[in-house]
């Protein structure tokens, strides 16, 4: 006798037989074309009692135990991420590749030094990505948010990512996920490739070559100086001390006195003002 509740679908195939280790007692071990998902089983004979628990997992299940939505830009700290003006220079020679490349399906790589604006900057390119209907993944990597320091939920979020993005990936996917249970304990280069690589193959898309643009081979002290102007005219608008402000605050001279130090980090032009613009 066998009874139990039936949820998705598993396929038991002639070869697959479950079998008890005790007293020969067997549970389907014949059957064939049998789907079964989530079901506990009883083989009843006259002296034992077999149980058999079946239990799957939907390959979106797998890996939503090992991603973080908080790298992504629909985490709610996005909220709070810092904005680019439209009209800096590395935000437009971005977006200009951007466009040019992607069009190719080549893959858009931006660096530079820490603090130079490419947390920034890869949020609005993202957000472009969006909006043309380009955006395959996306993971950004923070100090400032536990478990986003390390590499551990980076290839789960990027596969959960293009399951949606990319046609057929999912379905590869899941084929991979199976295979190998202990994936998410090995380390990176095994995960990116069972779990990316091989999907992407099978799935049919290919990516040419990388295109690379290094932030330090470009002069942002234009776009530190309009970021410290604007920043410091707020400050003469909306600080509590507003009224004490000299009139001529601040003068040219400072302004490009704090950019030459900053030497084109934004880390440290926006250090700065929030040094300024501390009210107490």
């Amino acid at each position: 006798m066998a009874s139990g509740s039936v949820g998705g679908s598993i396929g038991i195939s002639q070869e697959s037989r479950w079998r008890s280790n005790r007293e020969g007692a067997s549970v389907l071990s014949d059957a064939s074309n049998v789907q079964l998902s989530n079901v506990t089983l009883h083989a009843v004979r006259r002296d034992s009692i077999t149980n058999v628990t079946v239990t799957t997992r939907d390959p979106m299940g797998i890996l939503e135990a090992h991603f973080a939505v908080e790298a992504t830009r629909e985490s709610k700290l996005s909220t709070y991420a810092p904005q680019c003006k439209e009209e800096h220079e590395m935000t437009t020679i971005v977006g200009a590749a951007l466009i040019a490349e992607l069009v190719l399906l080549k893959l858009l790589w931006l660096s530079g030094p820490a603090g130079g604006g490419k947390s920034c900057i890869q949020q609005e390119m993202v957000d472009q990505c969006v909006e043309n209907g380009t955006l395959a993944a996306c993971y950004f990597f923070s100090t400032r948010v536990n478990g986003l320091d390390n590499a551990d939920p980076f290839v789960a979020m990027i596969s959960s990512q293009f399951c949606e993005s990319i046609p057929g990936f999912k379905r590869e996917l899941a084929k991979e996920l199976p295979k190998d249970t202990s994936i998410f304990k090995k380390p990176i280069e095994h995960q990116f490739e069972r779990l990316i690589h091989v999907p992407l193959r099978r799935a049919g898309t290919r990516w040419n070559m990388t295109y690379r643009i290094r932030l330090e081979d470009y002069n942002c002290n234009t776009d530190v100086e309009d970021y410290l102007i604007d920043s410091i005219f707020s400050i003469c608008v909306t600080h509590p001390s507003k009224d004490k402000v000299p009139l001529n605050w601040s003068s040219r001279e400072d302004v490009a006195s704090v950019v030459e130090k900053a030497s084109g980090q934004f880390i440290y032009a926006s250090t700065f003002i929030k040094f300024i613009s501390n009210p107490c």
